[in-house]
């Protein structure tokens, strides 16, 4: 499996309820994301270098479900406009995304001091999660410097769960950088 892991509770359910389960091919497990490699394929490694991802996490409006890159992403880079991913040894390779594809910001935290900074796409319908220690600070930097709102917790389920649209934020006024930390601490805490 080398590098993901899908995370859904029914696959549990399934092997517990002695139903029969075919684990999906790797191809499978990565369709719903396959969209980033075929819009924002990127060859070049950017002209700053990459930085260690310990975890990756995709998430999907379209699919149930988590993919979860972990110990195969290579790393990542932000530059004054773009975010760019290495995910070595998986289908989706190497890409990059323009800031002006990315509509907002927000915070997943499991507690004990596992942050992650997530970037929405919402015209693919997706949210990668950045995770590692210095990882969430410098993603939420590069929001901040990229005029990206931090959105709430509950504005996000919304959309991945219930697929409310976001608002477009096309005349989003940068707040200043206190009222920003204070937004992401708020939505790290679930708010």
């Amino acid at each position: 499996m080398n590098g993901y892991r899908i995370l859904p509770l029914a696959l549990a359910l399934v092997h517990l309820t002695g139903c029969d389960f075919i684990p999906p091919s790797k191809e499978e497990v990565y369709k719903p994301f396959i969209s980033l490699k075929e819009k924002y394929s990127k060859q070049e490694k950017p002209q700053v270098p990459l930085s260690p991802v310990d975890s990756l996490l995709f998430q999907s409006i379209h699919h149930p479900g988590v993919l979860l890159s972990s110990g195969s992403t290579s790393g990542f880079a932000l530059n004054q406009g773009a975010l760019y991913i290495d995910t070595k040894n998986t289908p989706l390779g190497s890409f990059e995304i323009s800031a002006k594809n990315i509509r907002a910001c927000t915070c997943l935290s499991f507690g004990s001091g596992e942050i992650y900074t997530e970037v929405l796409l919402a015209e693919e319908g997706l949210i990668l999660s950045l995770g590692y220690s210095g990882i969430a600070s410098k993603t939420i930097d590069w929001c901040y410097a990229n005029n990206k709102p931090v959105i709430s917790n509950s504005l996000q389920r919304d959309w991945l769960y219930d697929k409310r649209p976001l608002p477009d934020f096309d005349n989003y006024t940068q707040v200043s950088r206190k009222l920003y930390d204070e937004q992401y601490k708020q939505a790290c805490q679930g708010f």
